[in-house]
């Protein structure tokens, strides 16, 4: 028989698409710019990018299936986007992560997968300003890393956290890499429309092989074939039609298959298995996925069954050492949509699976490196050792093949995330900010006494700690807070509001300001009274008496006139009767309401405060101490008065751009603020000045609040993403570095 005749044993591999129940359901997965394939796998687990901005993953079991919770532990890997994500061929539970924030981060996941939500890498490596494009393991030495980074390409050493070589040659962004089977050449796609071949052992450390490659800027991908001496790339023709390359380095400069499929925008993520010769080609977008055999003659590309189903967003394929022989699976490729991860099976039909088909399962790579980074930087080469697929040859028999997890290749180093250099907050594992002491106790009504005492002696204020105090309260970070967990459920979950008979209503409130500030909530009340500003000039407020409801009669209603723009007001949580209230002109107006309720309009506060130098942005009264307000104004200081003594005592500094808002801790001890630079700032005041903690926040613009939660132990602040998405995001109190969970809510103005 003419070989062209010749019928391969793959022919009619067919994909087989699970019920489903038998998926992974109930996901948020957006749309990510990046070179990346969106989702990952080893033959324990699967990662991949969740959220409206991708910069955290989900890390699951690979058999997993089913519906998934909002709260599910994830790994929030970095503060943007993550481009790409790679397992180690050598560890399965080690994790690569590359991301927009210029970043490469190391993680391990544990060996009954993430039980918690995981924030703190094993080690980072940074790139220096330029967004990290591709993350890929080294195919034979263990704890070699490579990554891409605009034009320089990096080796790393991860078992010694060190760069071993780094190759800046390329003009244009770095597309894709593929190293070759045996760990001794690395293939790379450029932006300039080069693909390029690379010995990074050389002493040049230049390329040895150059041609021209697709002829659109677009994104390219290259995978090499196997052991051969081959590579293919996908990409498109200056018409925007997407084609395939074959190339052999024997005659390099021309293709020796070019294959042109179709025009369309969706980019091509060649997945290819060197064991079988199986190339799968998933569009970004697209509905359907190829499967080609790739031959070593003539025709070089023989198409097979195409899938056709849910719209893509990034696929890979699942290690061998994870298939179900038995059933004649001879691949498994996870397809990452928007809402799902399906894994799709492509078998071979048997007329019976009770037997192993060995000429189905070749040998495949082991997991056992024979080269350390060090000992292949030296010269060596040495091939992974190759297993066997058949049940019969396995001790375990016809059970998975163990993955391999632990233990951890390498020591984490020690590692401080802090972005302040300043303040006595600084440094994680101290108790300075443990919260585990509570200051300041004269105590709001119906409180119960707290165990220190805020005395005021002359100008200055300080702590006096109970001696008859209890225990230390032990503020350690709980997840089980965050999220439920062995069938934990909130006695909450069924809470809604439900408004009051109409007969405890106020209407018929007329001119209500629309114009009122950003940083301002709108109205206050208190339990005796309400705050609503009035609009028009003069800057007018409205008090109403809670005891005193129904329909207002009509006419003038009376009002707080304070002659200038209300930027913000507060009720003094120690007494109903005074009302603060900001103004633009940068003072601050102190109010108190007569026993009865305001009768006539008035314009005579009880006192007035002048400090600021420009119009102020809120104010914020000491949940604990009595007289002690905090304000924040347009000349960037949060300044803290002492309402007994009309005197301003503390200014704090460090504010760079407008504030958005403002909170007091639970035990009045501290405060953080959010601003429009994107920042979270958290201060001590009676001991310094300076925020002695910052992190990242909301980068939207259009304005965020911030409020402490659980005890102290955490921030919560609501905001917008870049694309004007309103999103809530948490913090540990004493860690600001990532948020612990980030939820999209919806666009709204």
């Amino acid at each position: 028989m003419a070989w062209r005749f010749k019928a391969s044993k793959y022919k009619n591999a067919a994909p087989v698409v699970p019920k489903p129940e038998a998926c992974i359901r109930d996901i948020s997965v957006g749309s990510y710019q990046t070179y990346g394939n969106n989702i990952a796998a080893s033959a324990a687990f699967m990662a991949f990018n969740v959220d409206h901005n991708g910069s955290s993953l989900a890390v699951l079991p690979i058999d997993d299936c089913g519906r998934k919770s909002k709260t599910m532990p994830l790994l929030h890997a970095h503060t943007d986007t993550v481009t790409d994500m790679d397992f180690s061929p050598f560890h399965d539970g080690l994790l690569a992560t590359g991301s927009q924030d210029c970043l490469v981060k190391l993680w391990h996941i544990p060996d009954k997968g993430l039980e918690e939500s995981l924030y703190n890498a094993e080690c980072t490596f940074s790139h220096k300003q330029r967004r990290v494009e591709t993350v890929c393991f080294h195919p034979t030495a263990d704890c070699l890393l490579t990554t891409t980074s605009y034009t320089t390409l990096t080796l790393w050493d991860i078992s010694s956290e060190k760069e071993m070589l780094s190759n800046a040659e390329h003009s244009d962004v770095i597309q894709s890499l593929s190293w070759k089977k045996d760990g001794t050449l690395l293939a790379t796609s450029c932006k300039d429309k080069q693909v390029r071949i690379l010995d990074p052992r050389l002493p040049a450390n230049s390329f040895t092989h150059m041609a021209n490659s697709h002829q659109s800027i677009k994104d390219s991908r290259v995978v090499w074939l196997g052991d051969t001496g081959k590579i293919l790339t996908t990409g498109f023709d200056s018409g925007r039609q997407r084609e395939v390359f074959i190339r052999d380095l024997r005659n390099f400069e021309d293709c020796e298959k070019a294959l042109v499929l179709d025009s369309s925008t969706g980019i091509l993520i060649p997945l290819y298995d060197p064991d079988t010769g199986m190339l799968f080609l998933a569009g970004k977008g697209d509905t359907t996925i190829s499967y080609l055999e790739v031959t070593d003659r003539e025709p070089y590309l023989l198409e097979g069954i195409r899938h056709n189903g849910e719209q893509t967003k990034g696929a890979c394929l699942v290690p061998k050492r994870s298939l179900a022989v038995m059933q004649g699976e001879v691949n498994r490729l996870l397809q990452l949509t928007s809402s799902s991860v399906i894994p799709i099976m492509y078998q071979v039909p048997r007329k019976s699976y009770r037997d192993f088909h060995a000429d189905l399962f070749p040998d495949t790579t082991g997991c056992e490196a024979q080269l350390s980074a060090v000992q292949w930087l030296q010269g060596h080469n040495a091939p992974v050792p190759r297993i066997s697929l058949d049940p019969a040859k396995r001790s375990a028999g016809e059970s998975p093949i163990q993955p391999r997890l632990g233990p951890k290749p390498f020591t984490p180093p020690k590692l401080n995330f802090s972005s302040s250099g300043s303040g006595d907050g600084d440094i994680k594992g101290t108790t300075e900010f443990s919260f585990d002491k509570v200051f300041s106790v004269p105590v709001a009504p119906g409180h119960e006494a707290m165990n220190g005492a805020l005395n005021r002696h002359g100008n200055s204020f300080h702590t006096v700690d109970n001696e008859n105090s209890g225990t230390n309260q032990n503020l350690s970070y709980i997840e089980n807070d965050l999220q439920s967990k062995g069938g934990r459920v909130s006695k909450f979950r069924h809470l809604k509001g439900t408004s009051l008979h109409k007969s405890t209503h106020i209407e018929n409130i007329r001119n209500v300001s629309r114009q009122i500030s950003g940083e301002c909530d709108g109205f206050h009340a208190n339990r005796e009274r309400v705050a609503v500003p009035l609009s028009g000039p003069g800057g007018k407020i409205a008090v109403f008496e809670l005891s005193k409801t129904g329909k207002l009669p009509d006419g003038v209603i009376p009002t707080l006139v304070h002659g200038t723009n209300i930027m913000d007001f507060a009720w003094d949580p120690f007494n109903c009767k005074r009302l603060a209230v900001a103004c633009d002109d940068g003072t601050i107006r102190l109010w108190l309401i007569p026993e009865m309720g305001l009768a006539e309009p008035t314009n005579e506060p009880d006192t007035i405060l002048a400090g600021h130098s420009e119009k102020i942005y809120f104010i914020k009264f000491h949940p604990l101490a009595k007289d002690v307000l905090a304000s924040g104004s347009y000349d960037m200081t949060v300044r803290i008065w002492d309402l007994a003594t009309q005197e301003e005592r503390i200014v704090l500094h460090g504010h760079t751009d407008q504030m958005f808002s403002f909170a007091w801790s639970p035990c009045g001890a501290y405060c953080a603020t959010v601003s429009r630079d994107s920042k979270l700032r958290v201060y001590k005041p009676r001991s310094n000045s300076q925020p002695i903690r910052e992190g990242k926040g909301p980068v939207g613009s259009r304005g965020a609040r911030i409020i402490w939660a659980l005890e102290g132990r955490f921030i919560v602040v609501m905001g917008f993403d870049k694309v004007s998405e309103r999103q809530i995001q948490i913090f540990k109190a004493d860690s600001l570095n990532l948020p612990l969970n980030t939820v999209g809510l919806d666009v709204s103005p």
